[in-house]
C-alpha cells in the first residue's frame, strides 16, 4: 500500500507540474512548433527535442527544460525567469531581450546563440559554452560564468557589474 501511495504521489507531481502551463497550448507547441505568445509557466518538458520551434514572446517561467534540445529556437522576448535550462542546447537560437533573471543555464551550449539586450541578471552560466555568442546590450549583473567557455563573444554594452567571470574574479 505505501508503494502504491508513494507512486500516485510521484505521478500527481508529475501530472500537476505538466498542467501548472495550459496544456492545450503545449499540445500545441508539441504539434505545430510554434507557441507566440503561449502561458507555458512551469512546463515540464525535460529533455524534449524543440529545435527551430517558435517561442516568441512565450512565458516559459519555472519551466523545466533541463536538457531540451531548443537549437535555433525563435525565443525573442520570451519570459524565461527560473527556468531550469541546465544541459540545454540553445545553438543558434534568438534570446534577443528575453527575460532570463535567475534562470540556471549551468552547461548549456549557446553556441551562436543572440541574446542581445537579454535579461540575464544573477544568471547561472557556470561551465556554459559561449562560442560566437551575441550579449551586445545583455543585463549580466551578478551573473555567474565561472569556468564557462566563452571564446568570440560579443559582450559590446553588456553590464558585467558583480558577474563572477571564468577566471573566477568579479567584474567591476
Amino acid at each position: 500500500m505505501k508503494v502504491f501511495s508513494l507512486i500516485s504521489i510521484a505521478l500527481l507531481t508529475l501530472t500537476t507540474s505538466v498542467f501548472a502551463a495550459n496544456p492545450e497550448q503545449i499540445q500545441r507547441l508539441l504539434n505545430q512548433g510554434d507557441c507566440q505568445g503561449c502561458d507555458l509557466t512551469e512546463a515540464n518538458l525535460y529533455s524534449i527535442t524543440l529545435e527551430g520551434v517558435n517561442l516568441t514572446g512565450a512565458d516559459l517561467t519555472a519551466a523545466g527544460l533541463q536538457g531540451a534540445n531548443l537549437n535555433f529556437a525563435q525565443l525573442t522576448r520570451a519570459k524565461l525567469q527560473r527556468a531550469n535550462l541546465a544541459l540545454s542546447k540553445l545553438r543558434g537560437a534568438n534570446l534577443s531581450e528575453a527575460d532570463l533573471s535567475g534562470a540556471t543555464l549551468f552547461y548549456a551550449d549557446l553556441t551562436q546563440a543572440t541574446l542581445t539586450g537579454a535579461n540575464l541578471r544573477g544568471v547561472s552560466l557556470e561551465r556554459a559554452t559561449l562560442i560566437g555568442t551575441d550579449l551586445s546590450e545583455a543585463d549580466l549583473r551578478g551573473a555567474d560564468l565561472s569556468k564557462a567557455r566563452l571564446i568570440g563573444v560579443n559582450l559590446k554594452g553588456a553590464d558585467l557589474k558583480g558577474a563572477r567571470m571564468p577566471d573566477g574574479s568579479i567584474a567591476k
